[in-house]
């Protein structure tokens, strides 16, 4: 089953609910975004051919974030999720 946007976002909400003990009106952000590469003719990382190439897209990456913010505390907490199996050191914030 695949979870939405919404519905993931749901979810922290009441993970969140249950760590700060109170039911609170919280200001939301979400946003979803395709970070999937180059379609073609770029190196495959990790498998046994290194001059093996792609050909093409099997599947498009995405990345979703959502920030919460508790009005009475004004604090905020970030999420970033992304599909990758693996990320470099060379990526900063």
């Amino acid at each position: 089953m695949r979870c939405t946007l919404a519905r993931q976002l749901l979810v922290i909400i009441v993970f969140l609910q249950g760590i700060i003990g109170y039911a609170a009106e919280f200001k939301i952000g979400a946003g979803k975004a395709d970070i999937t590469g180059p379609a073609a003719d770029r190196g495959m990382m990790g498998y046994g051919d290194p001059a093996q190439i792609t050909k093409g897209i099997h599947t498009a990456l995405k990345s979703r974030a959502f920030v919460l913010e508790d009005p009475a505390s004004q604090r905020v907490i970030g999420l970033v999720v992304v599909d990758l199996a693996m990320i470099s050191h060379a990526i900063k914030a």
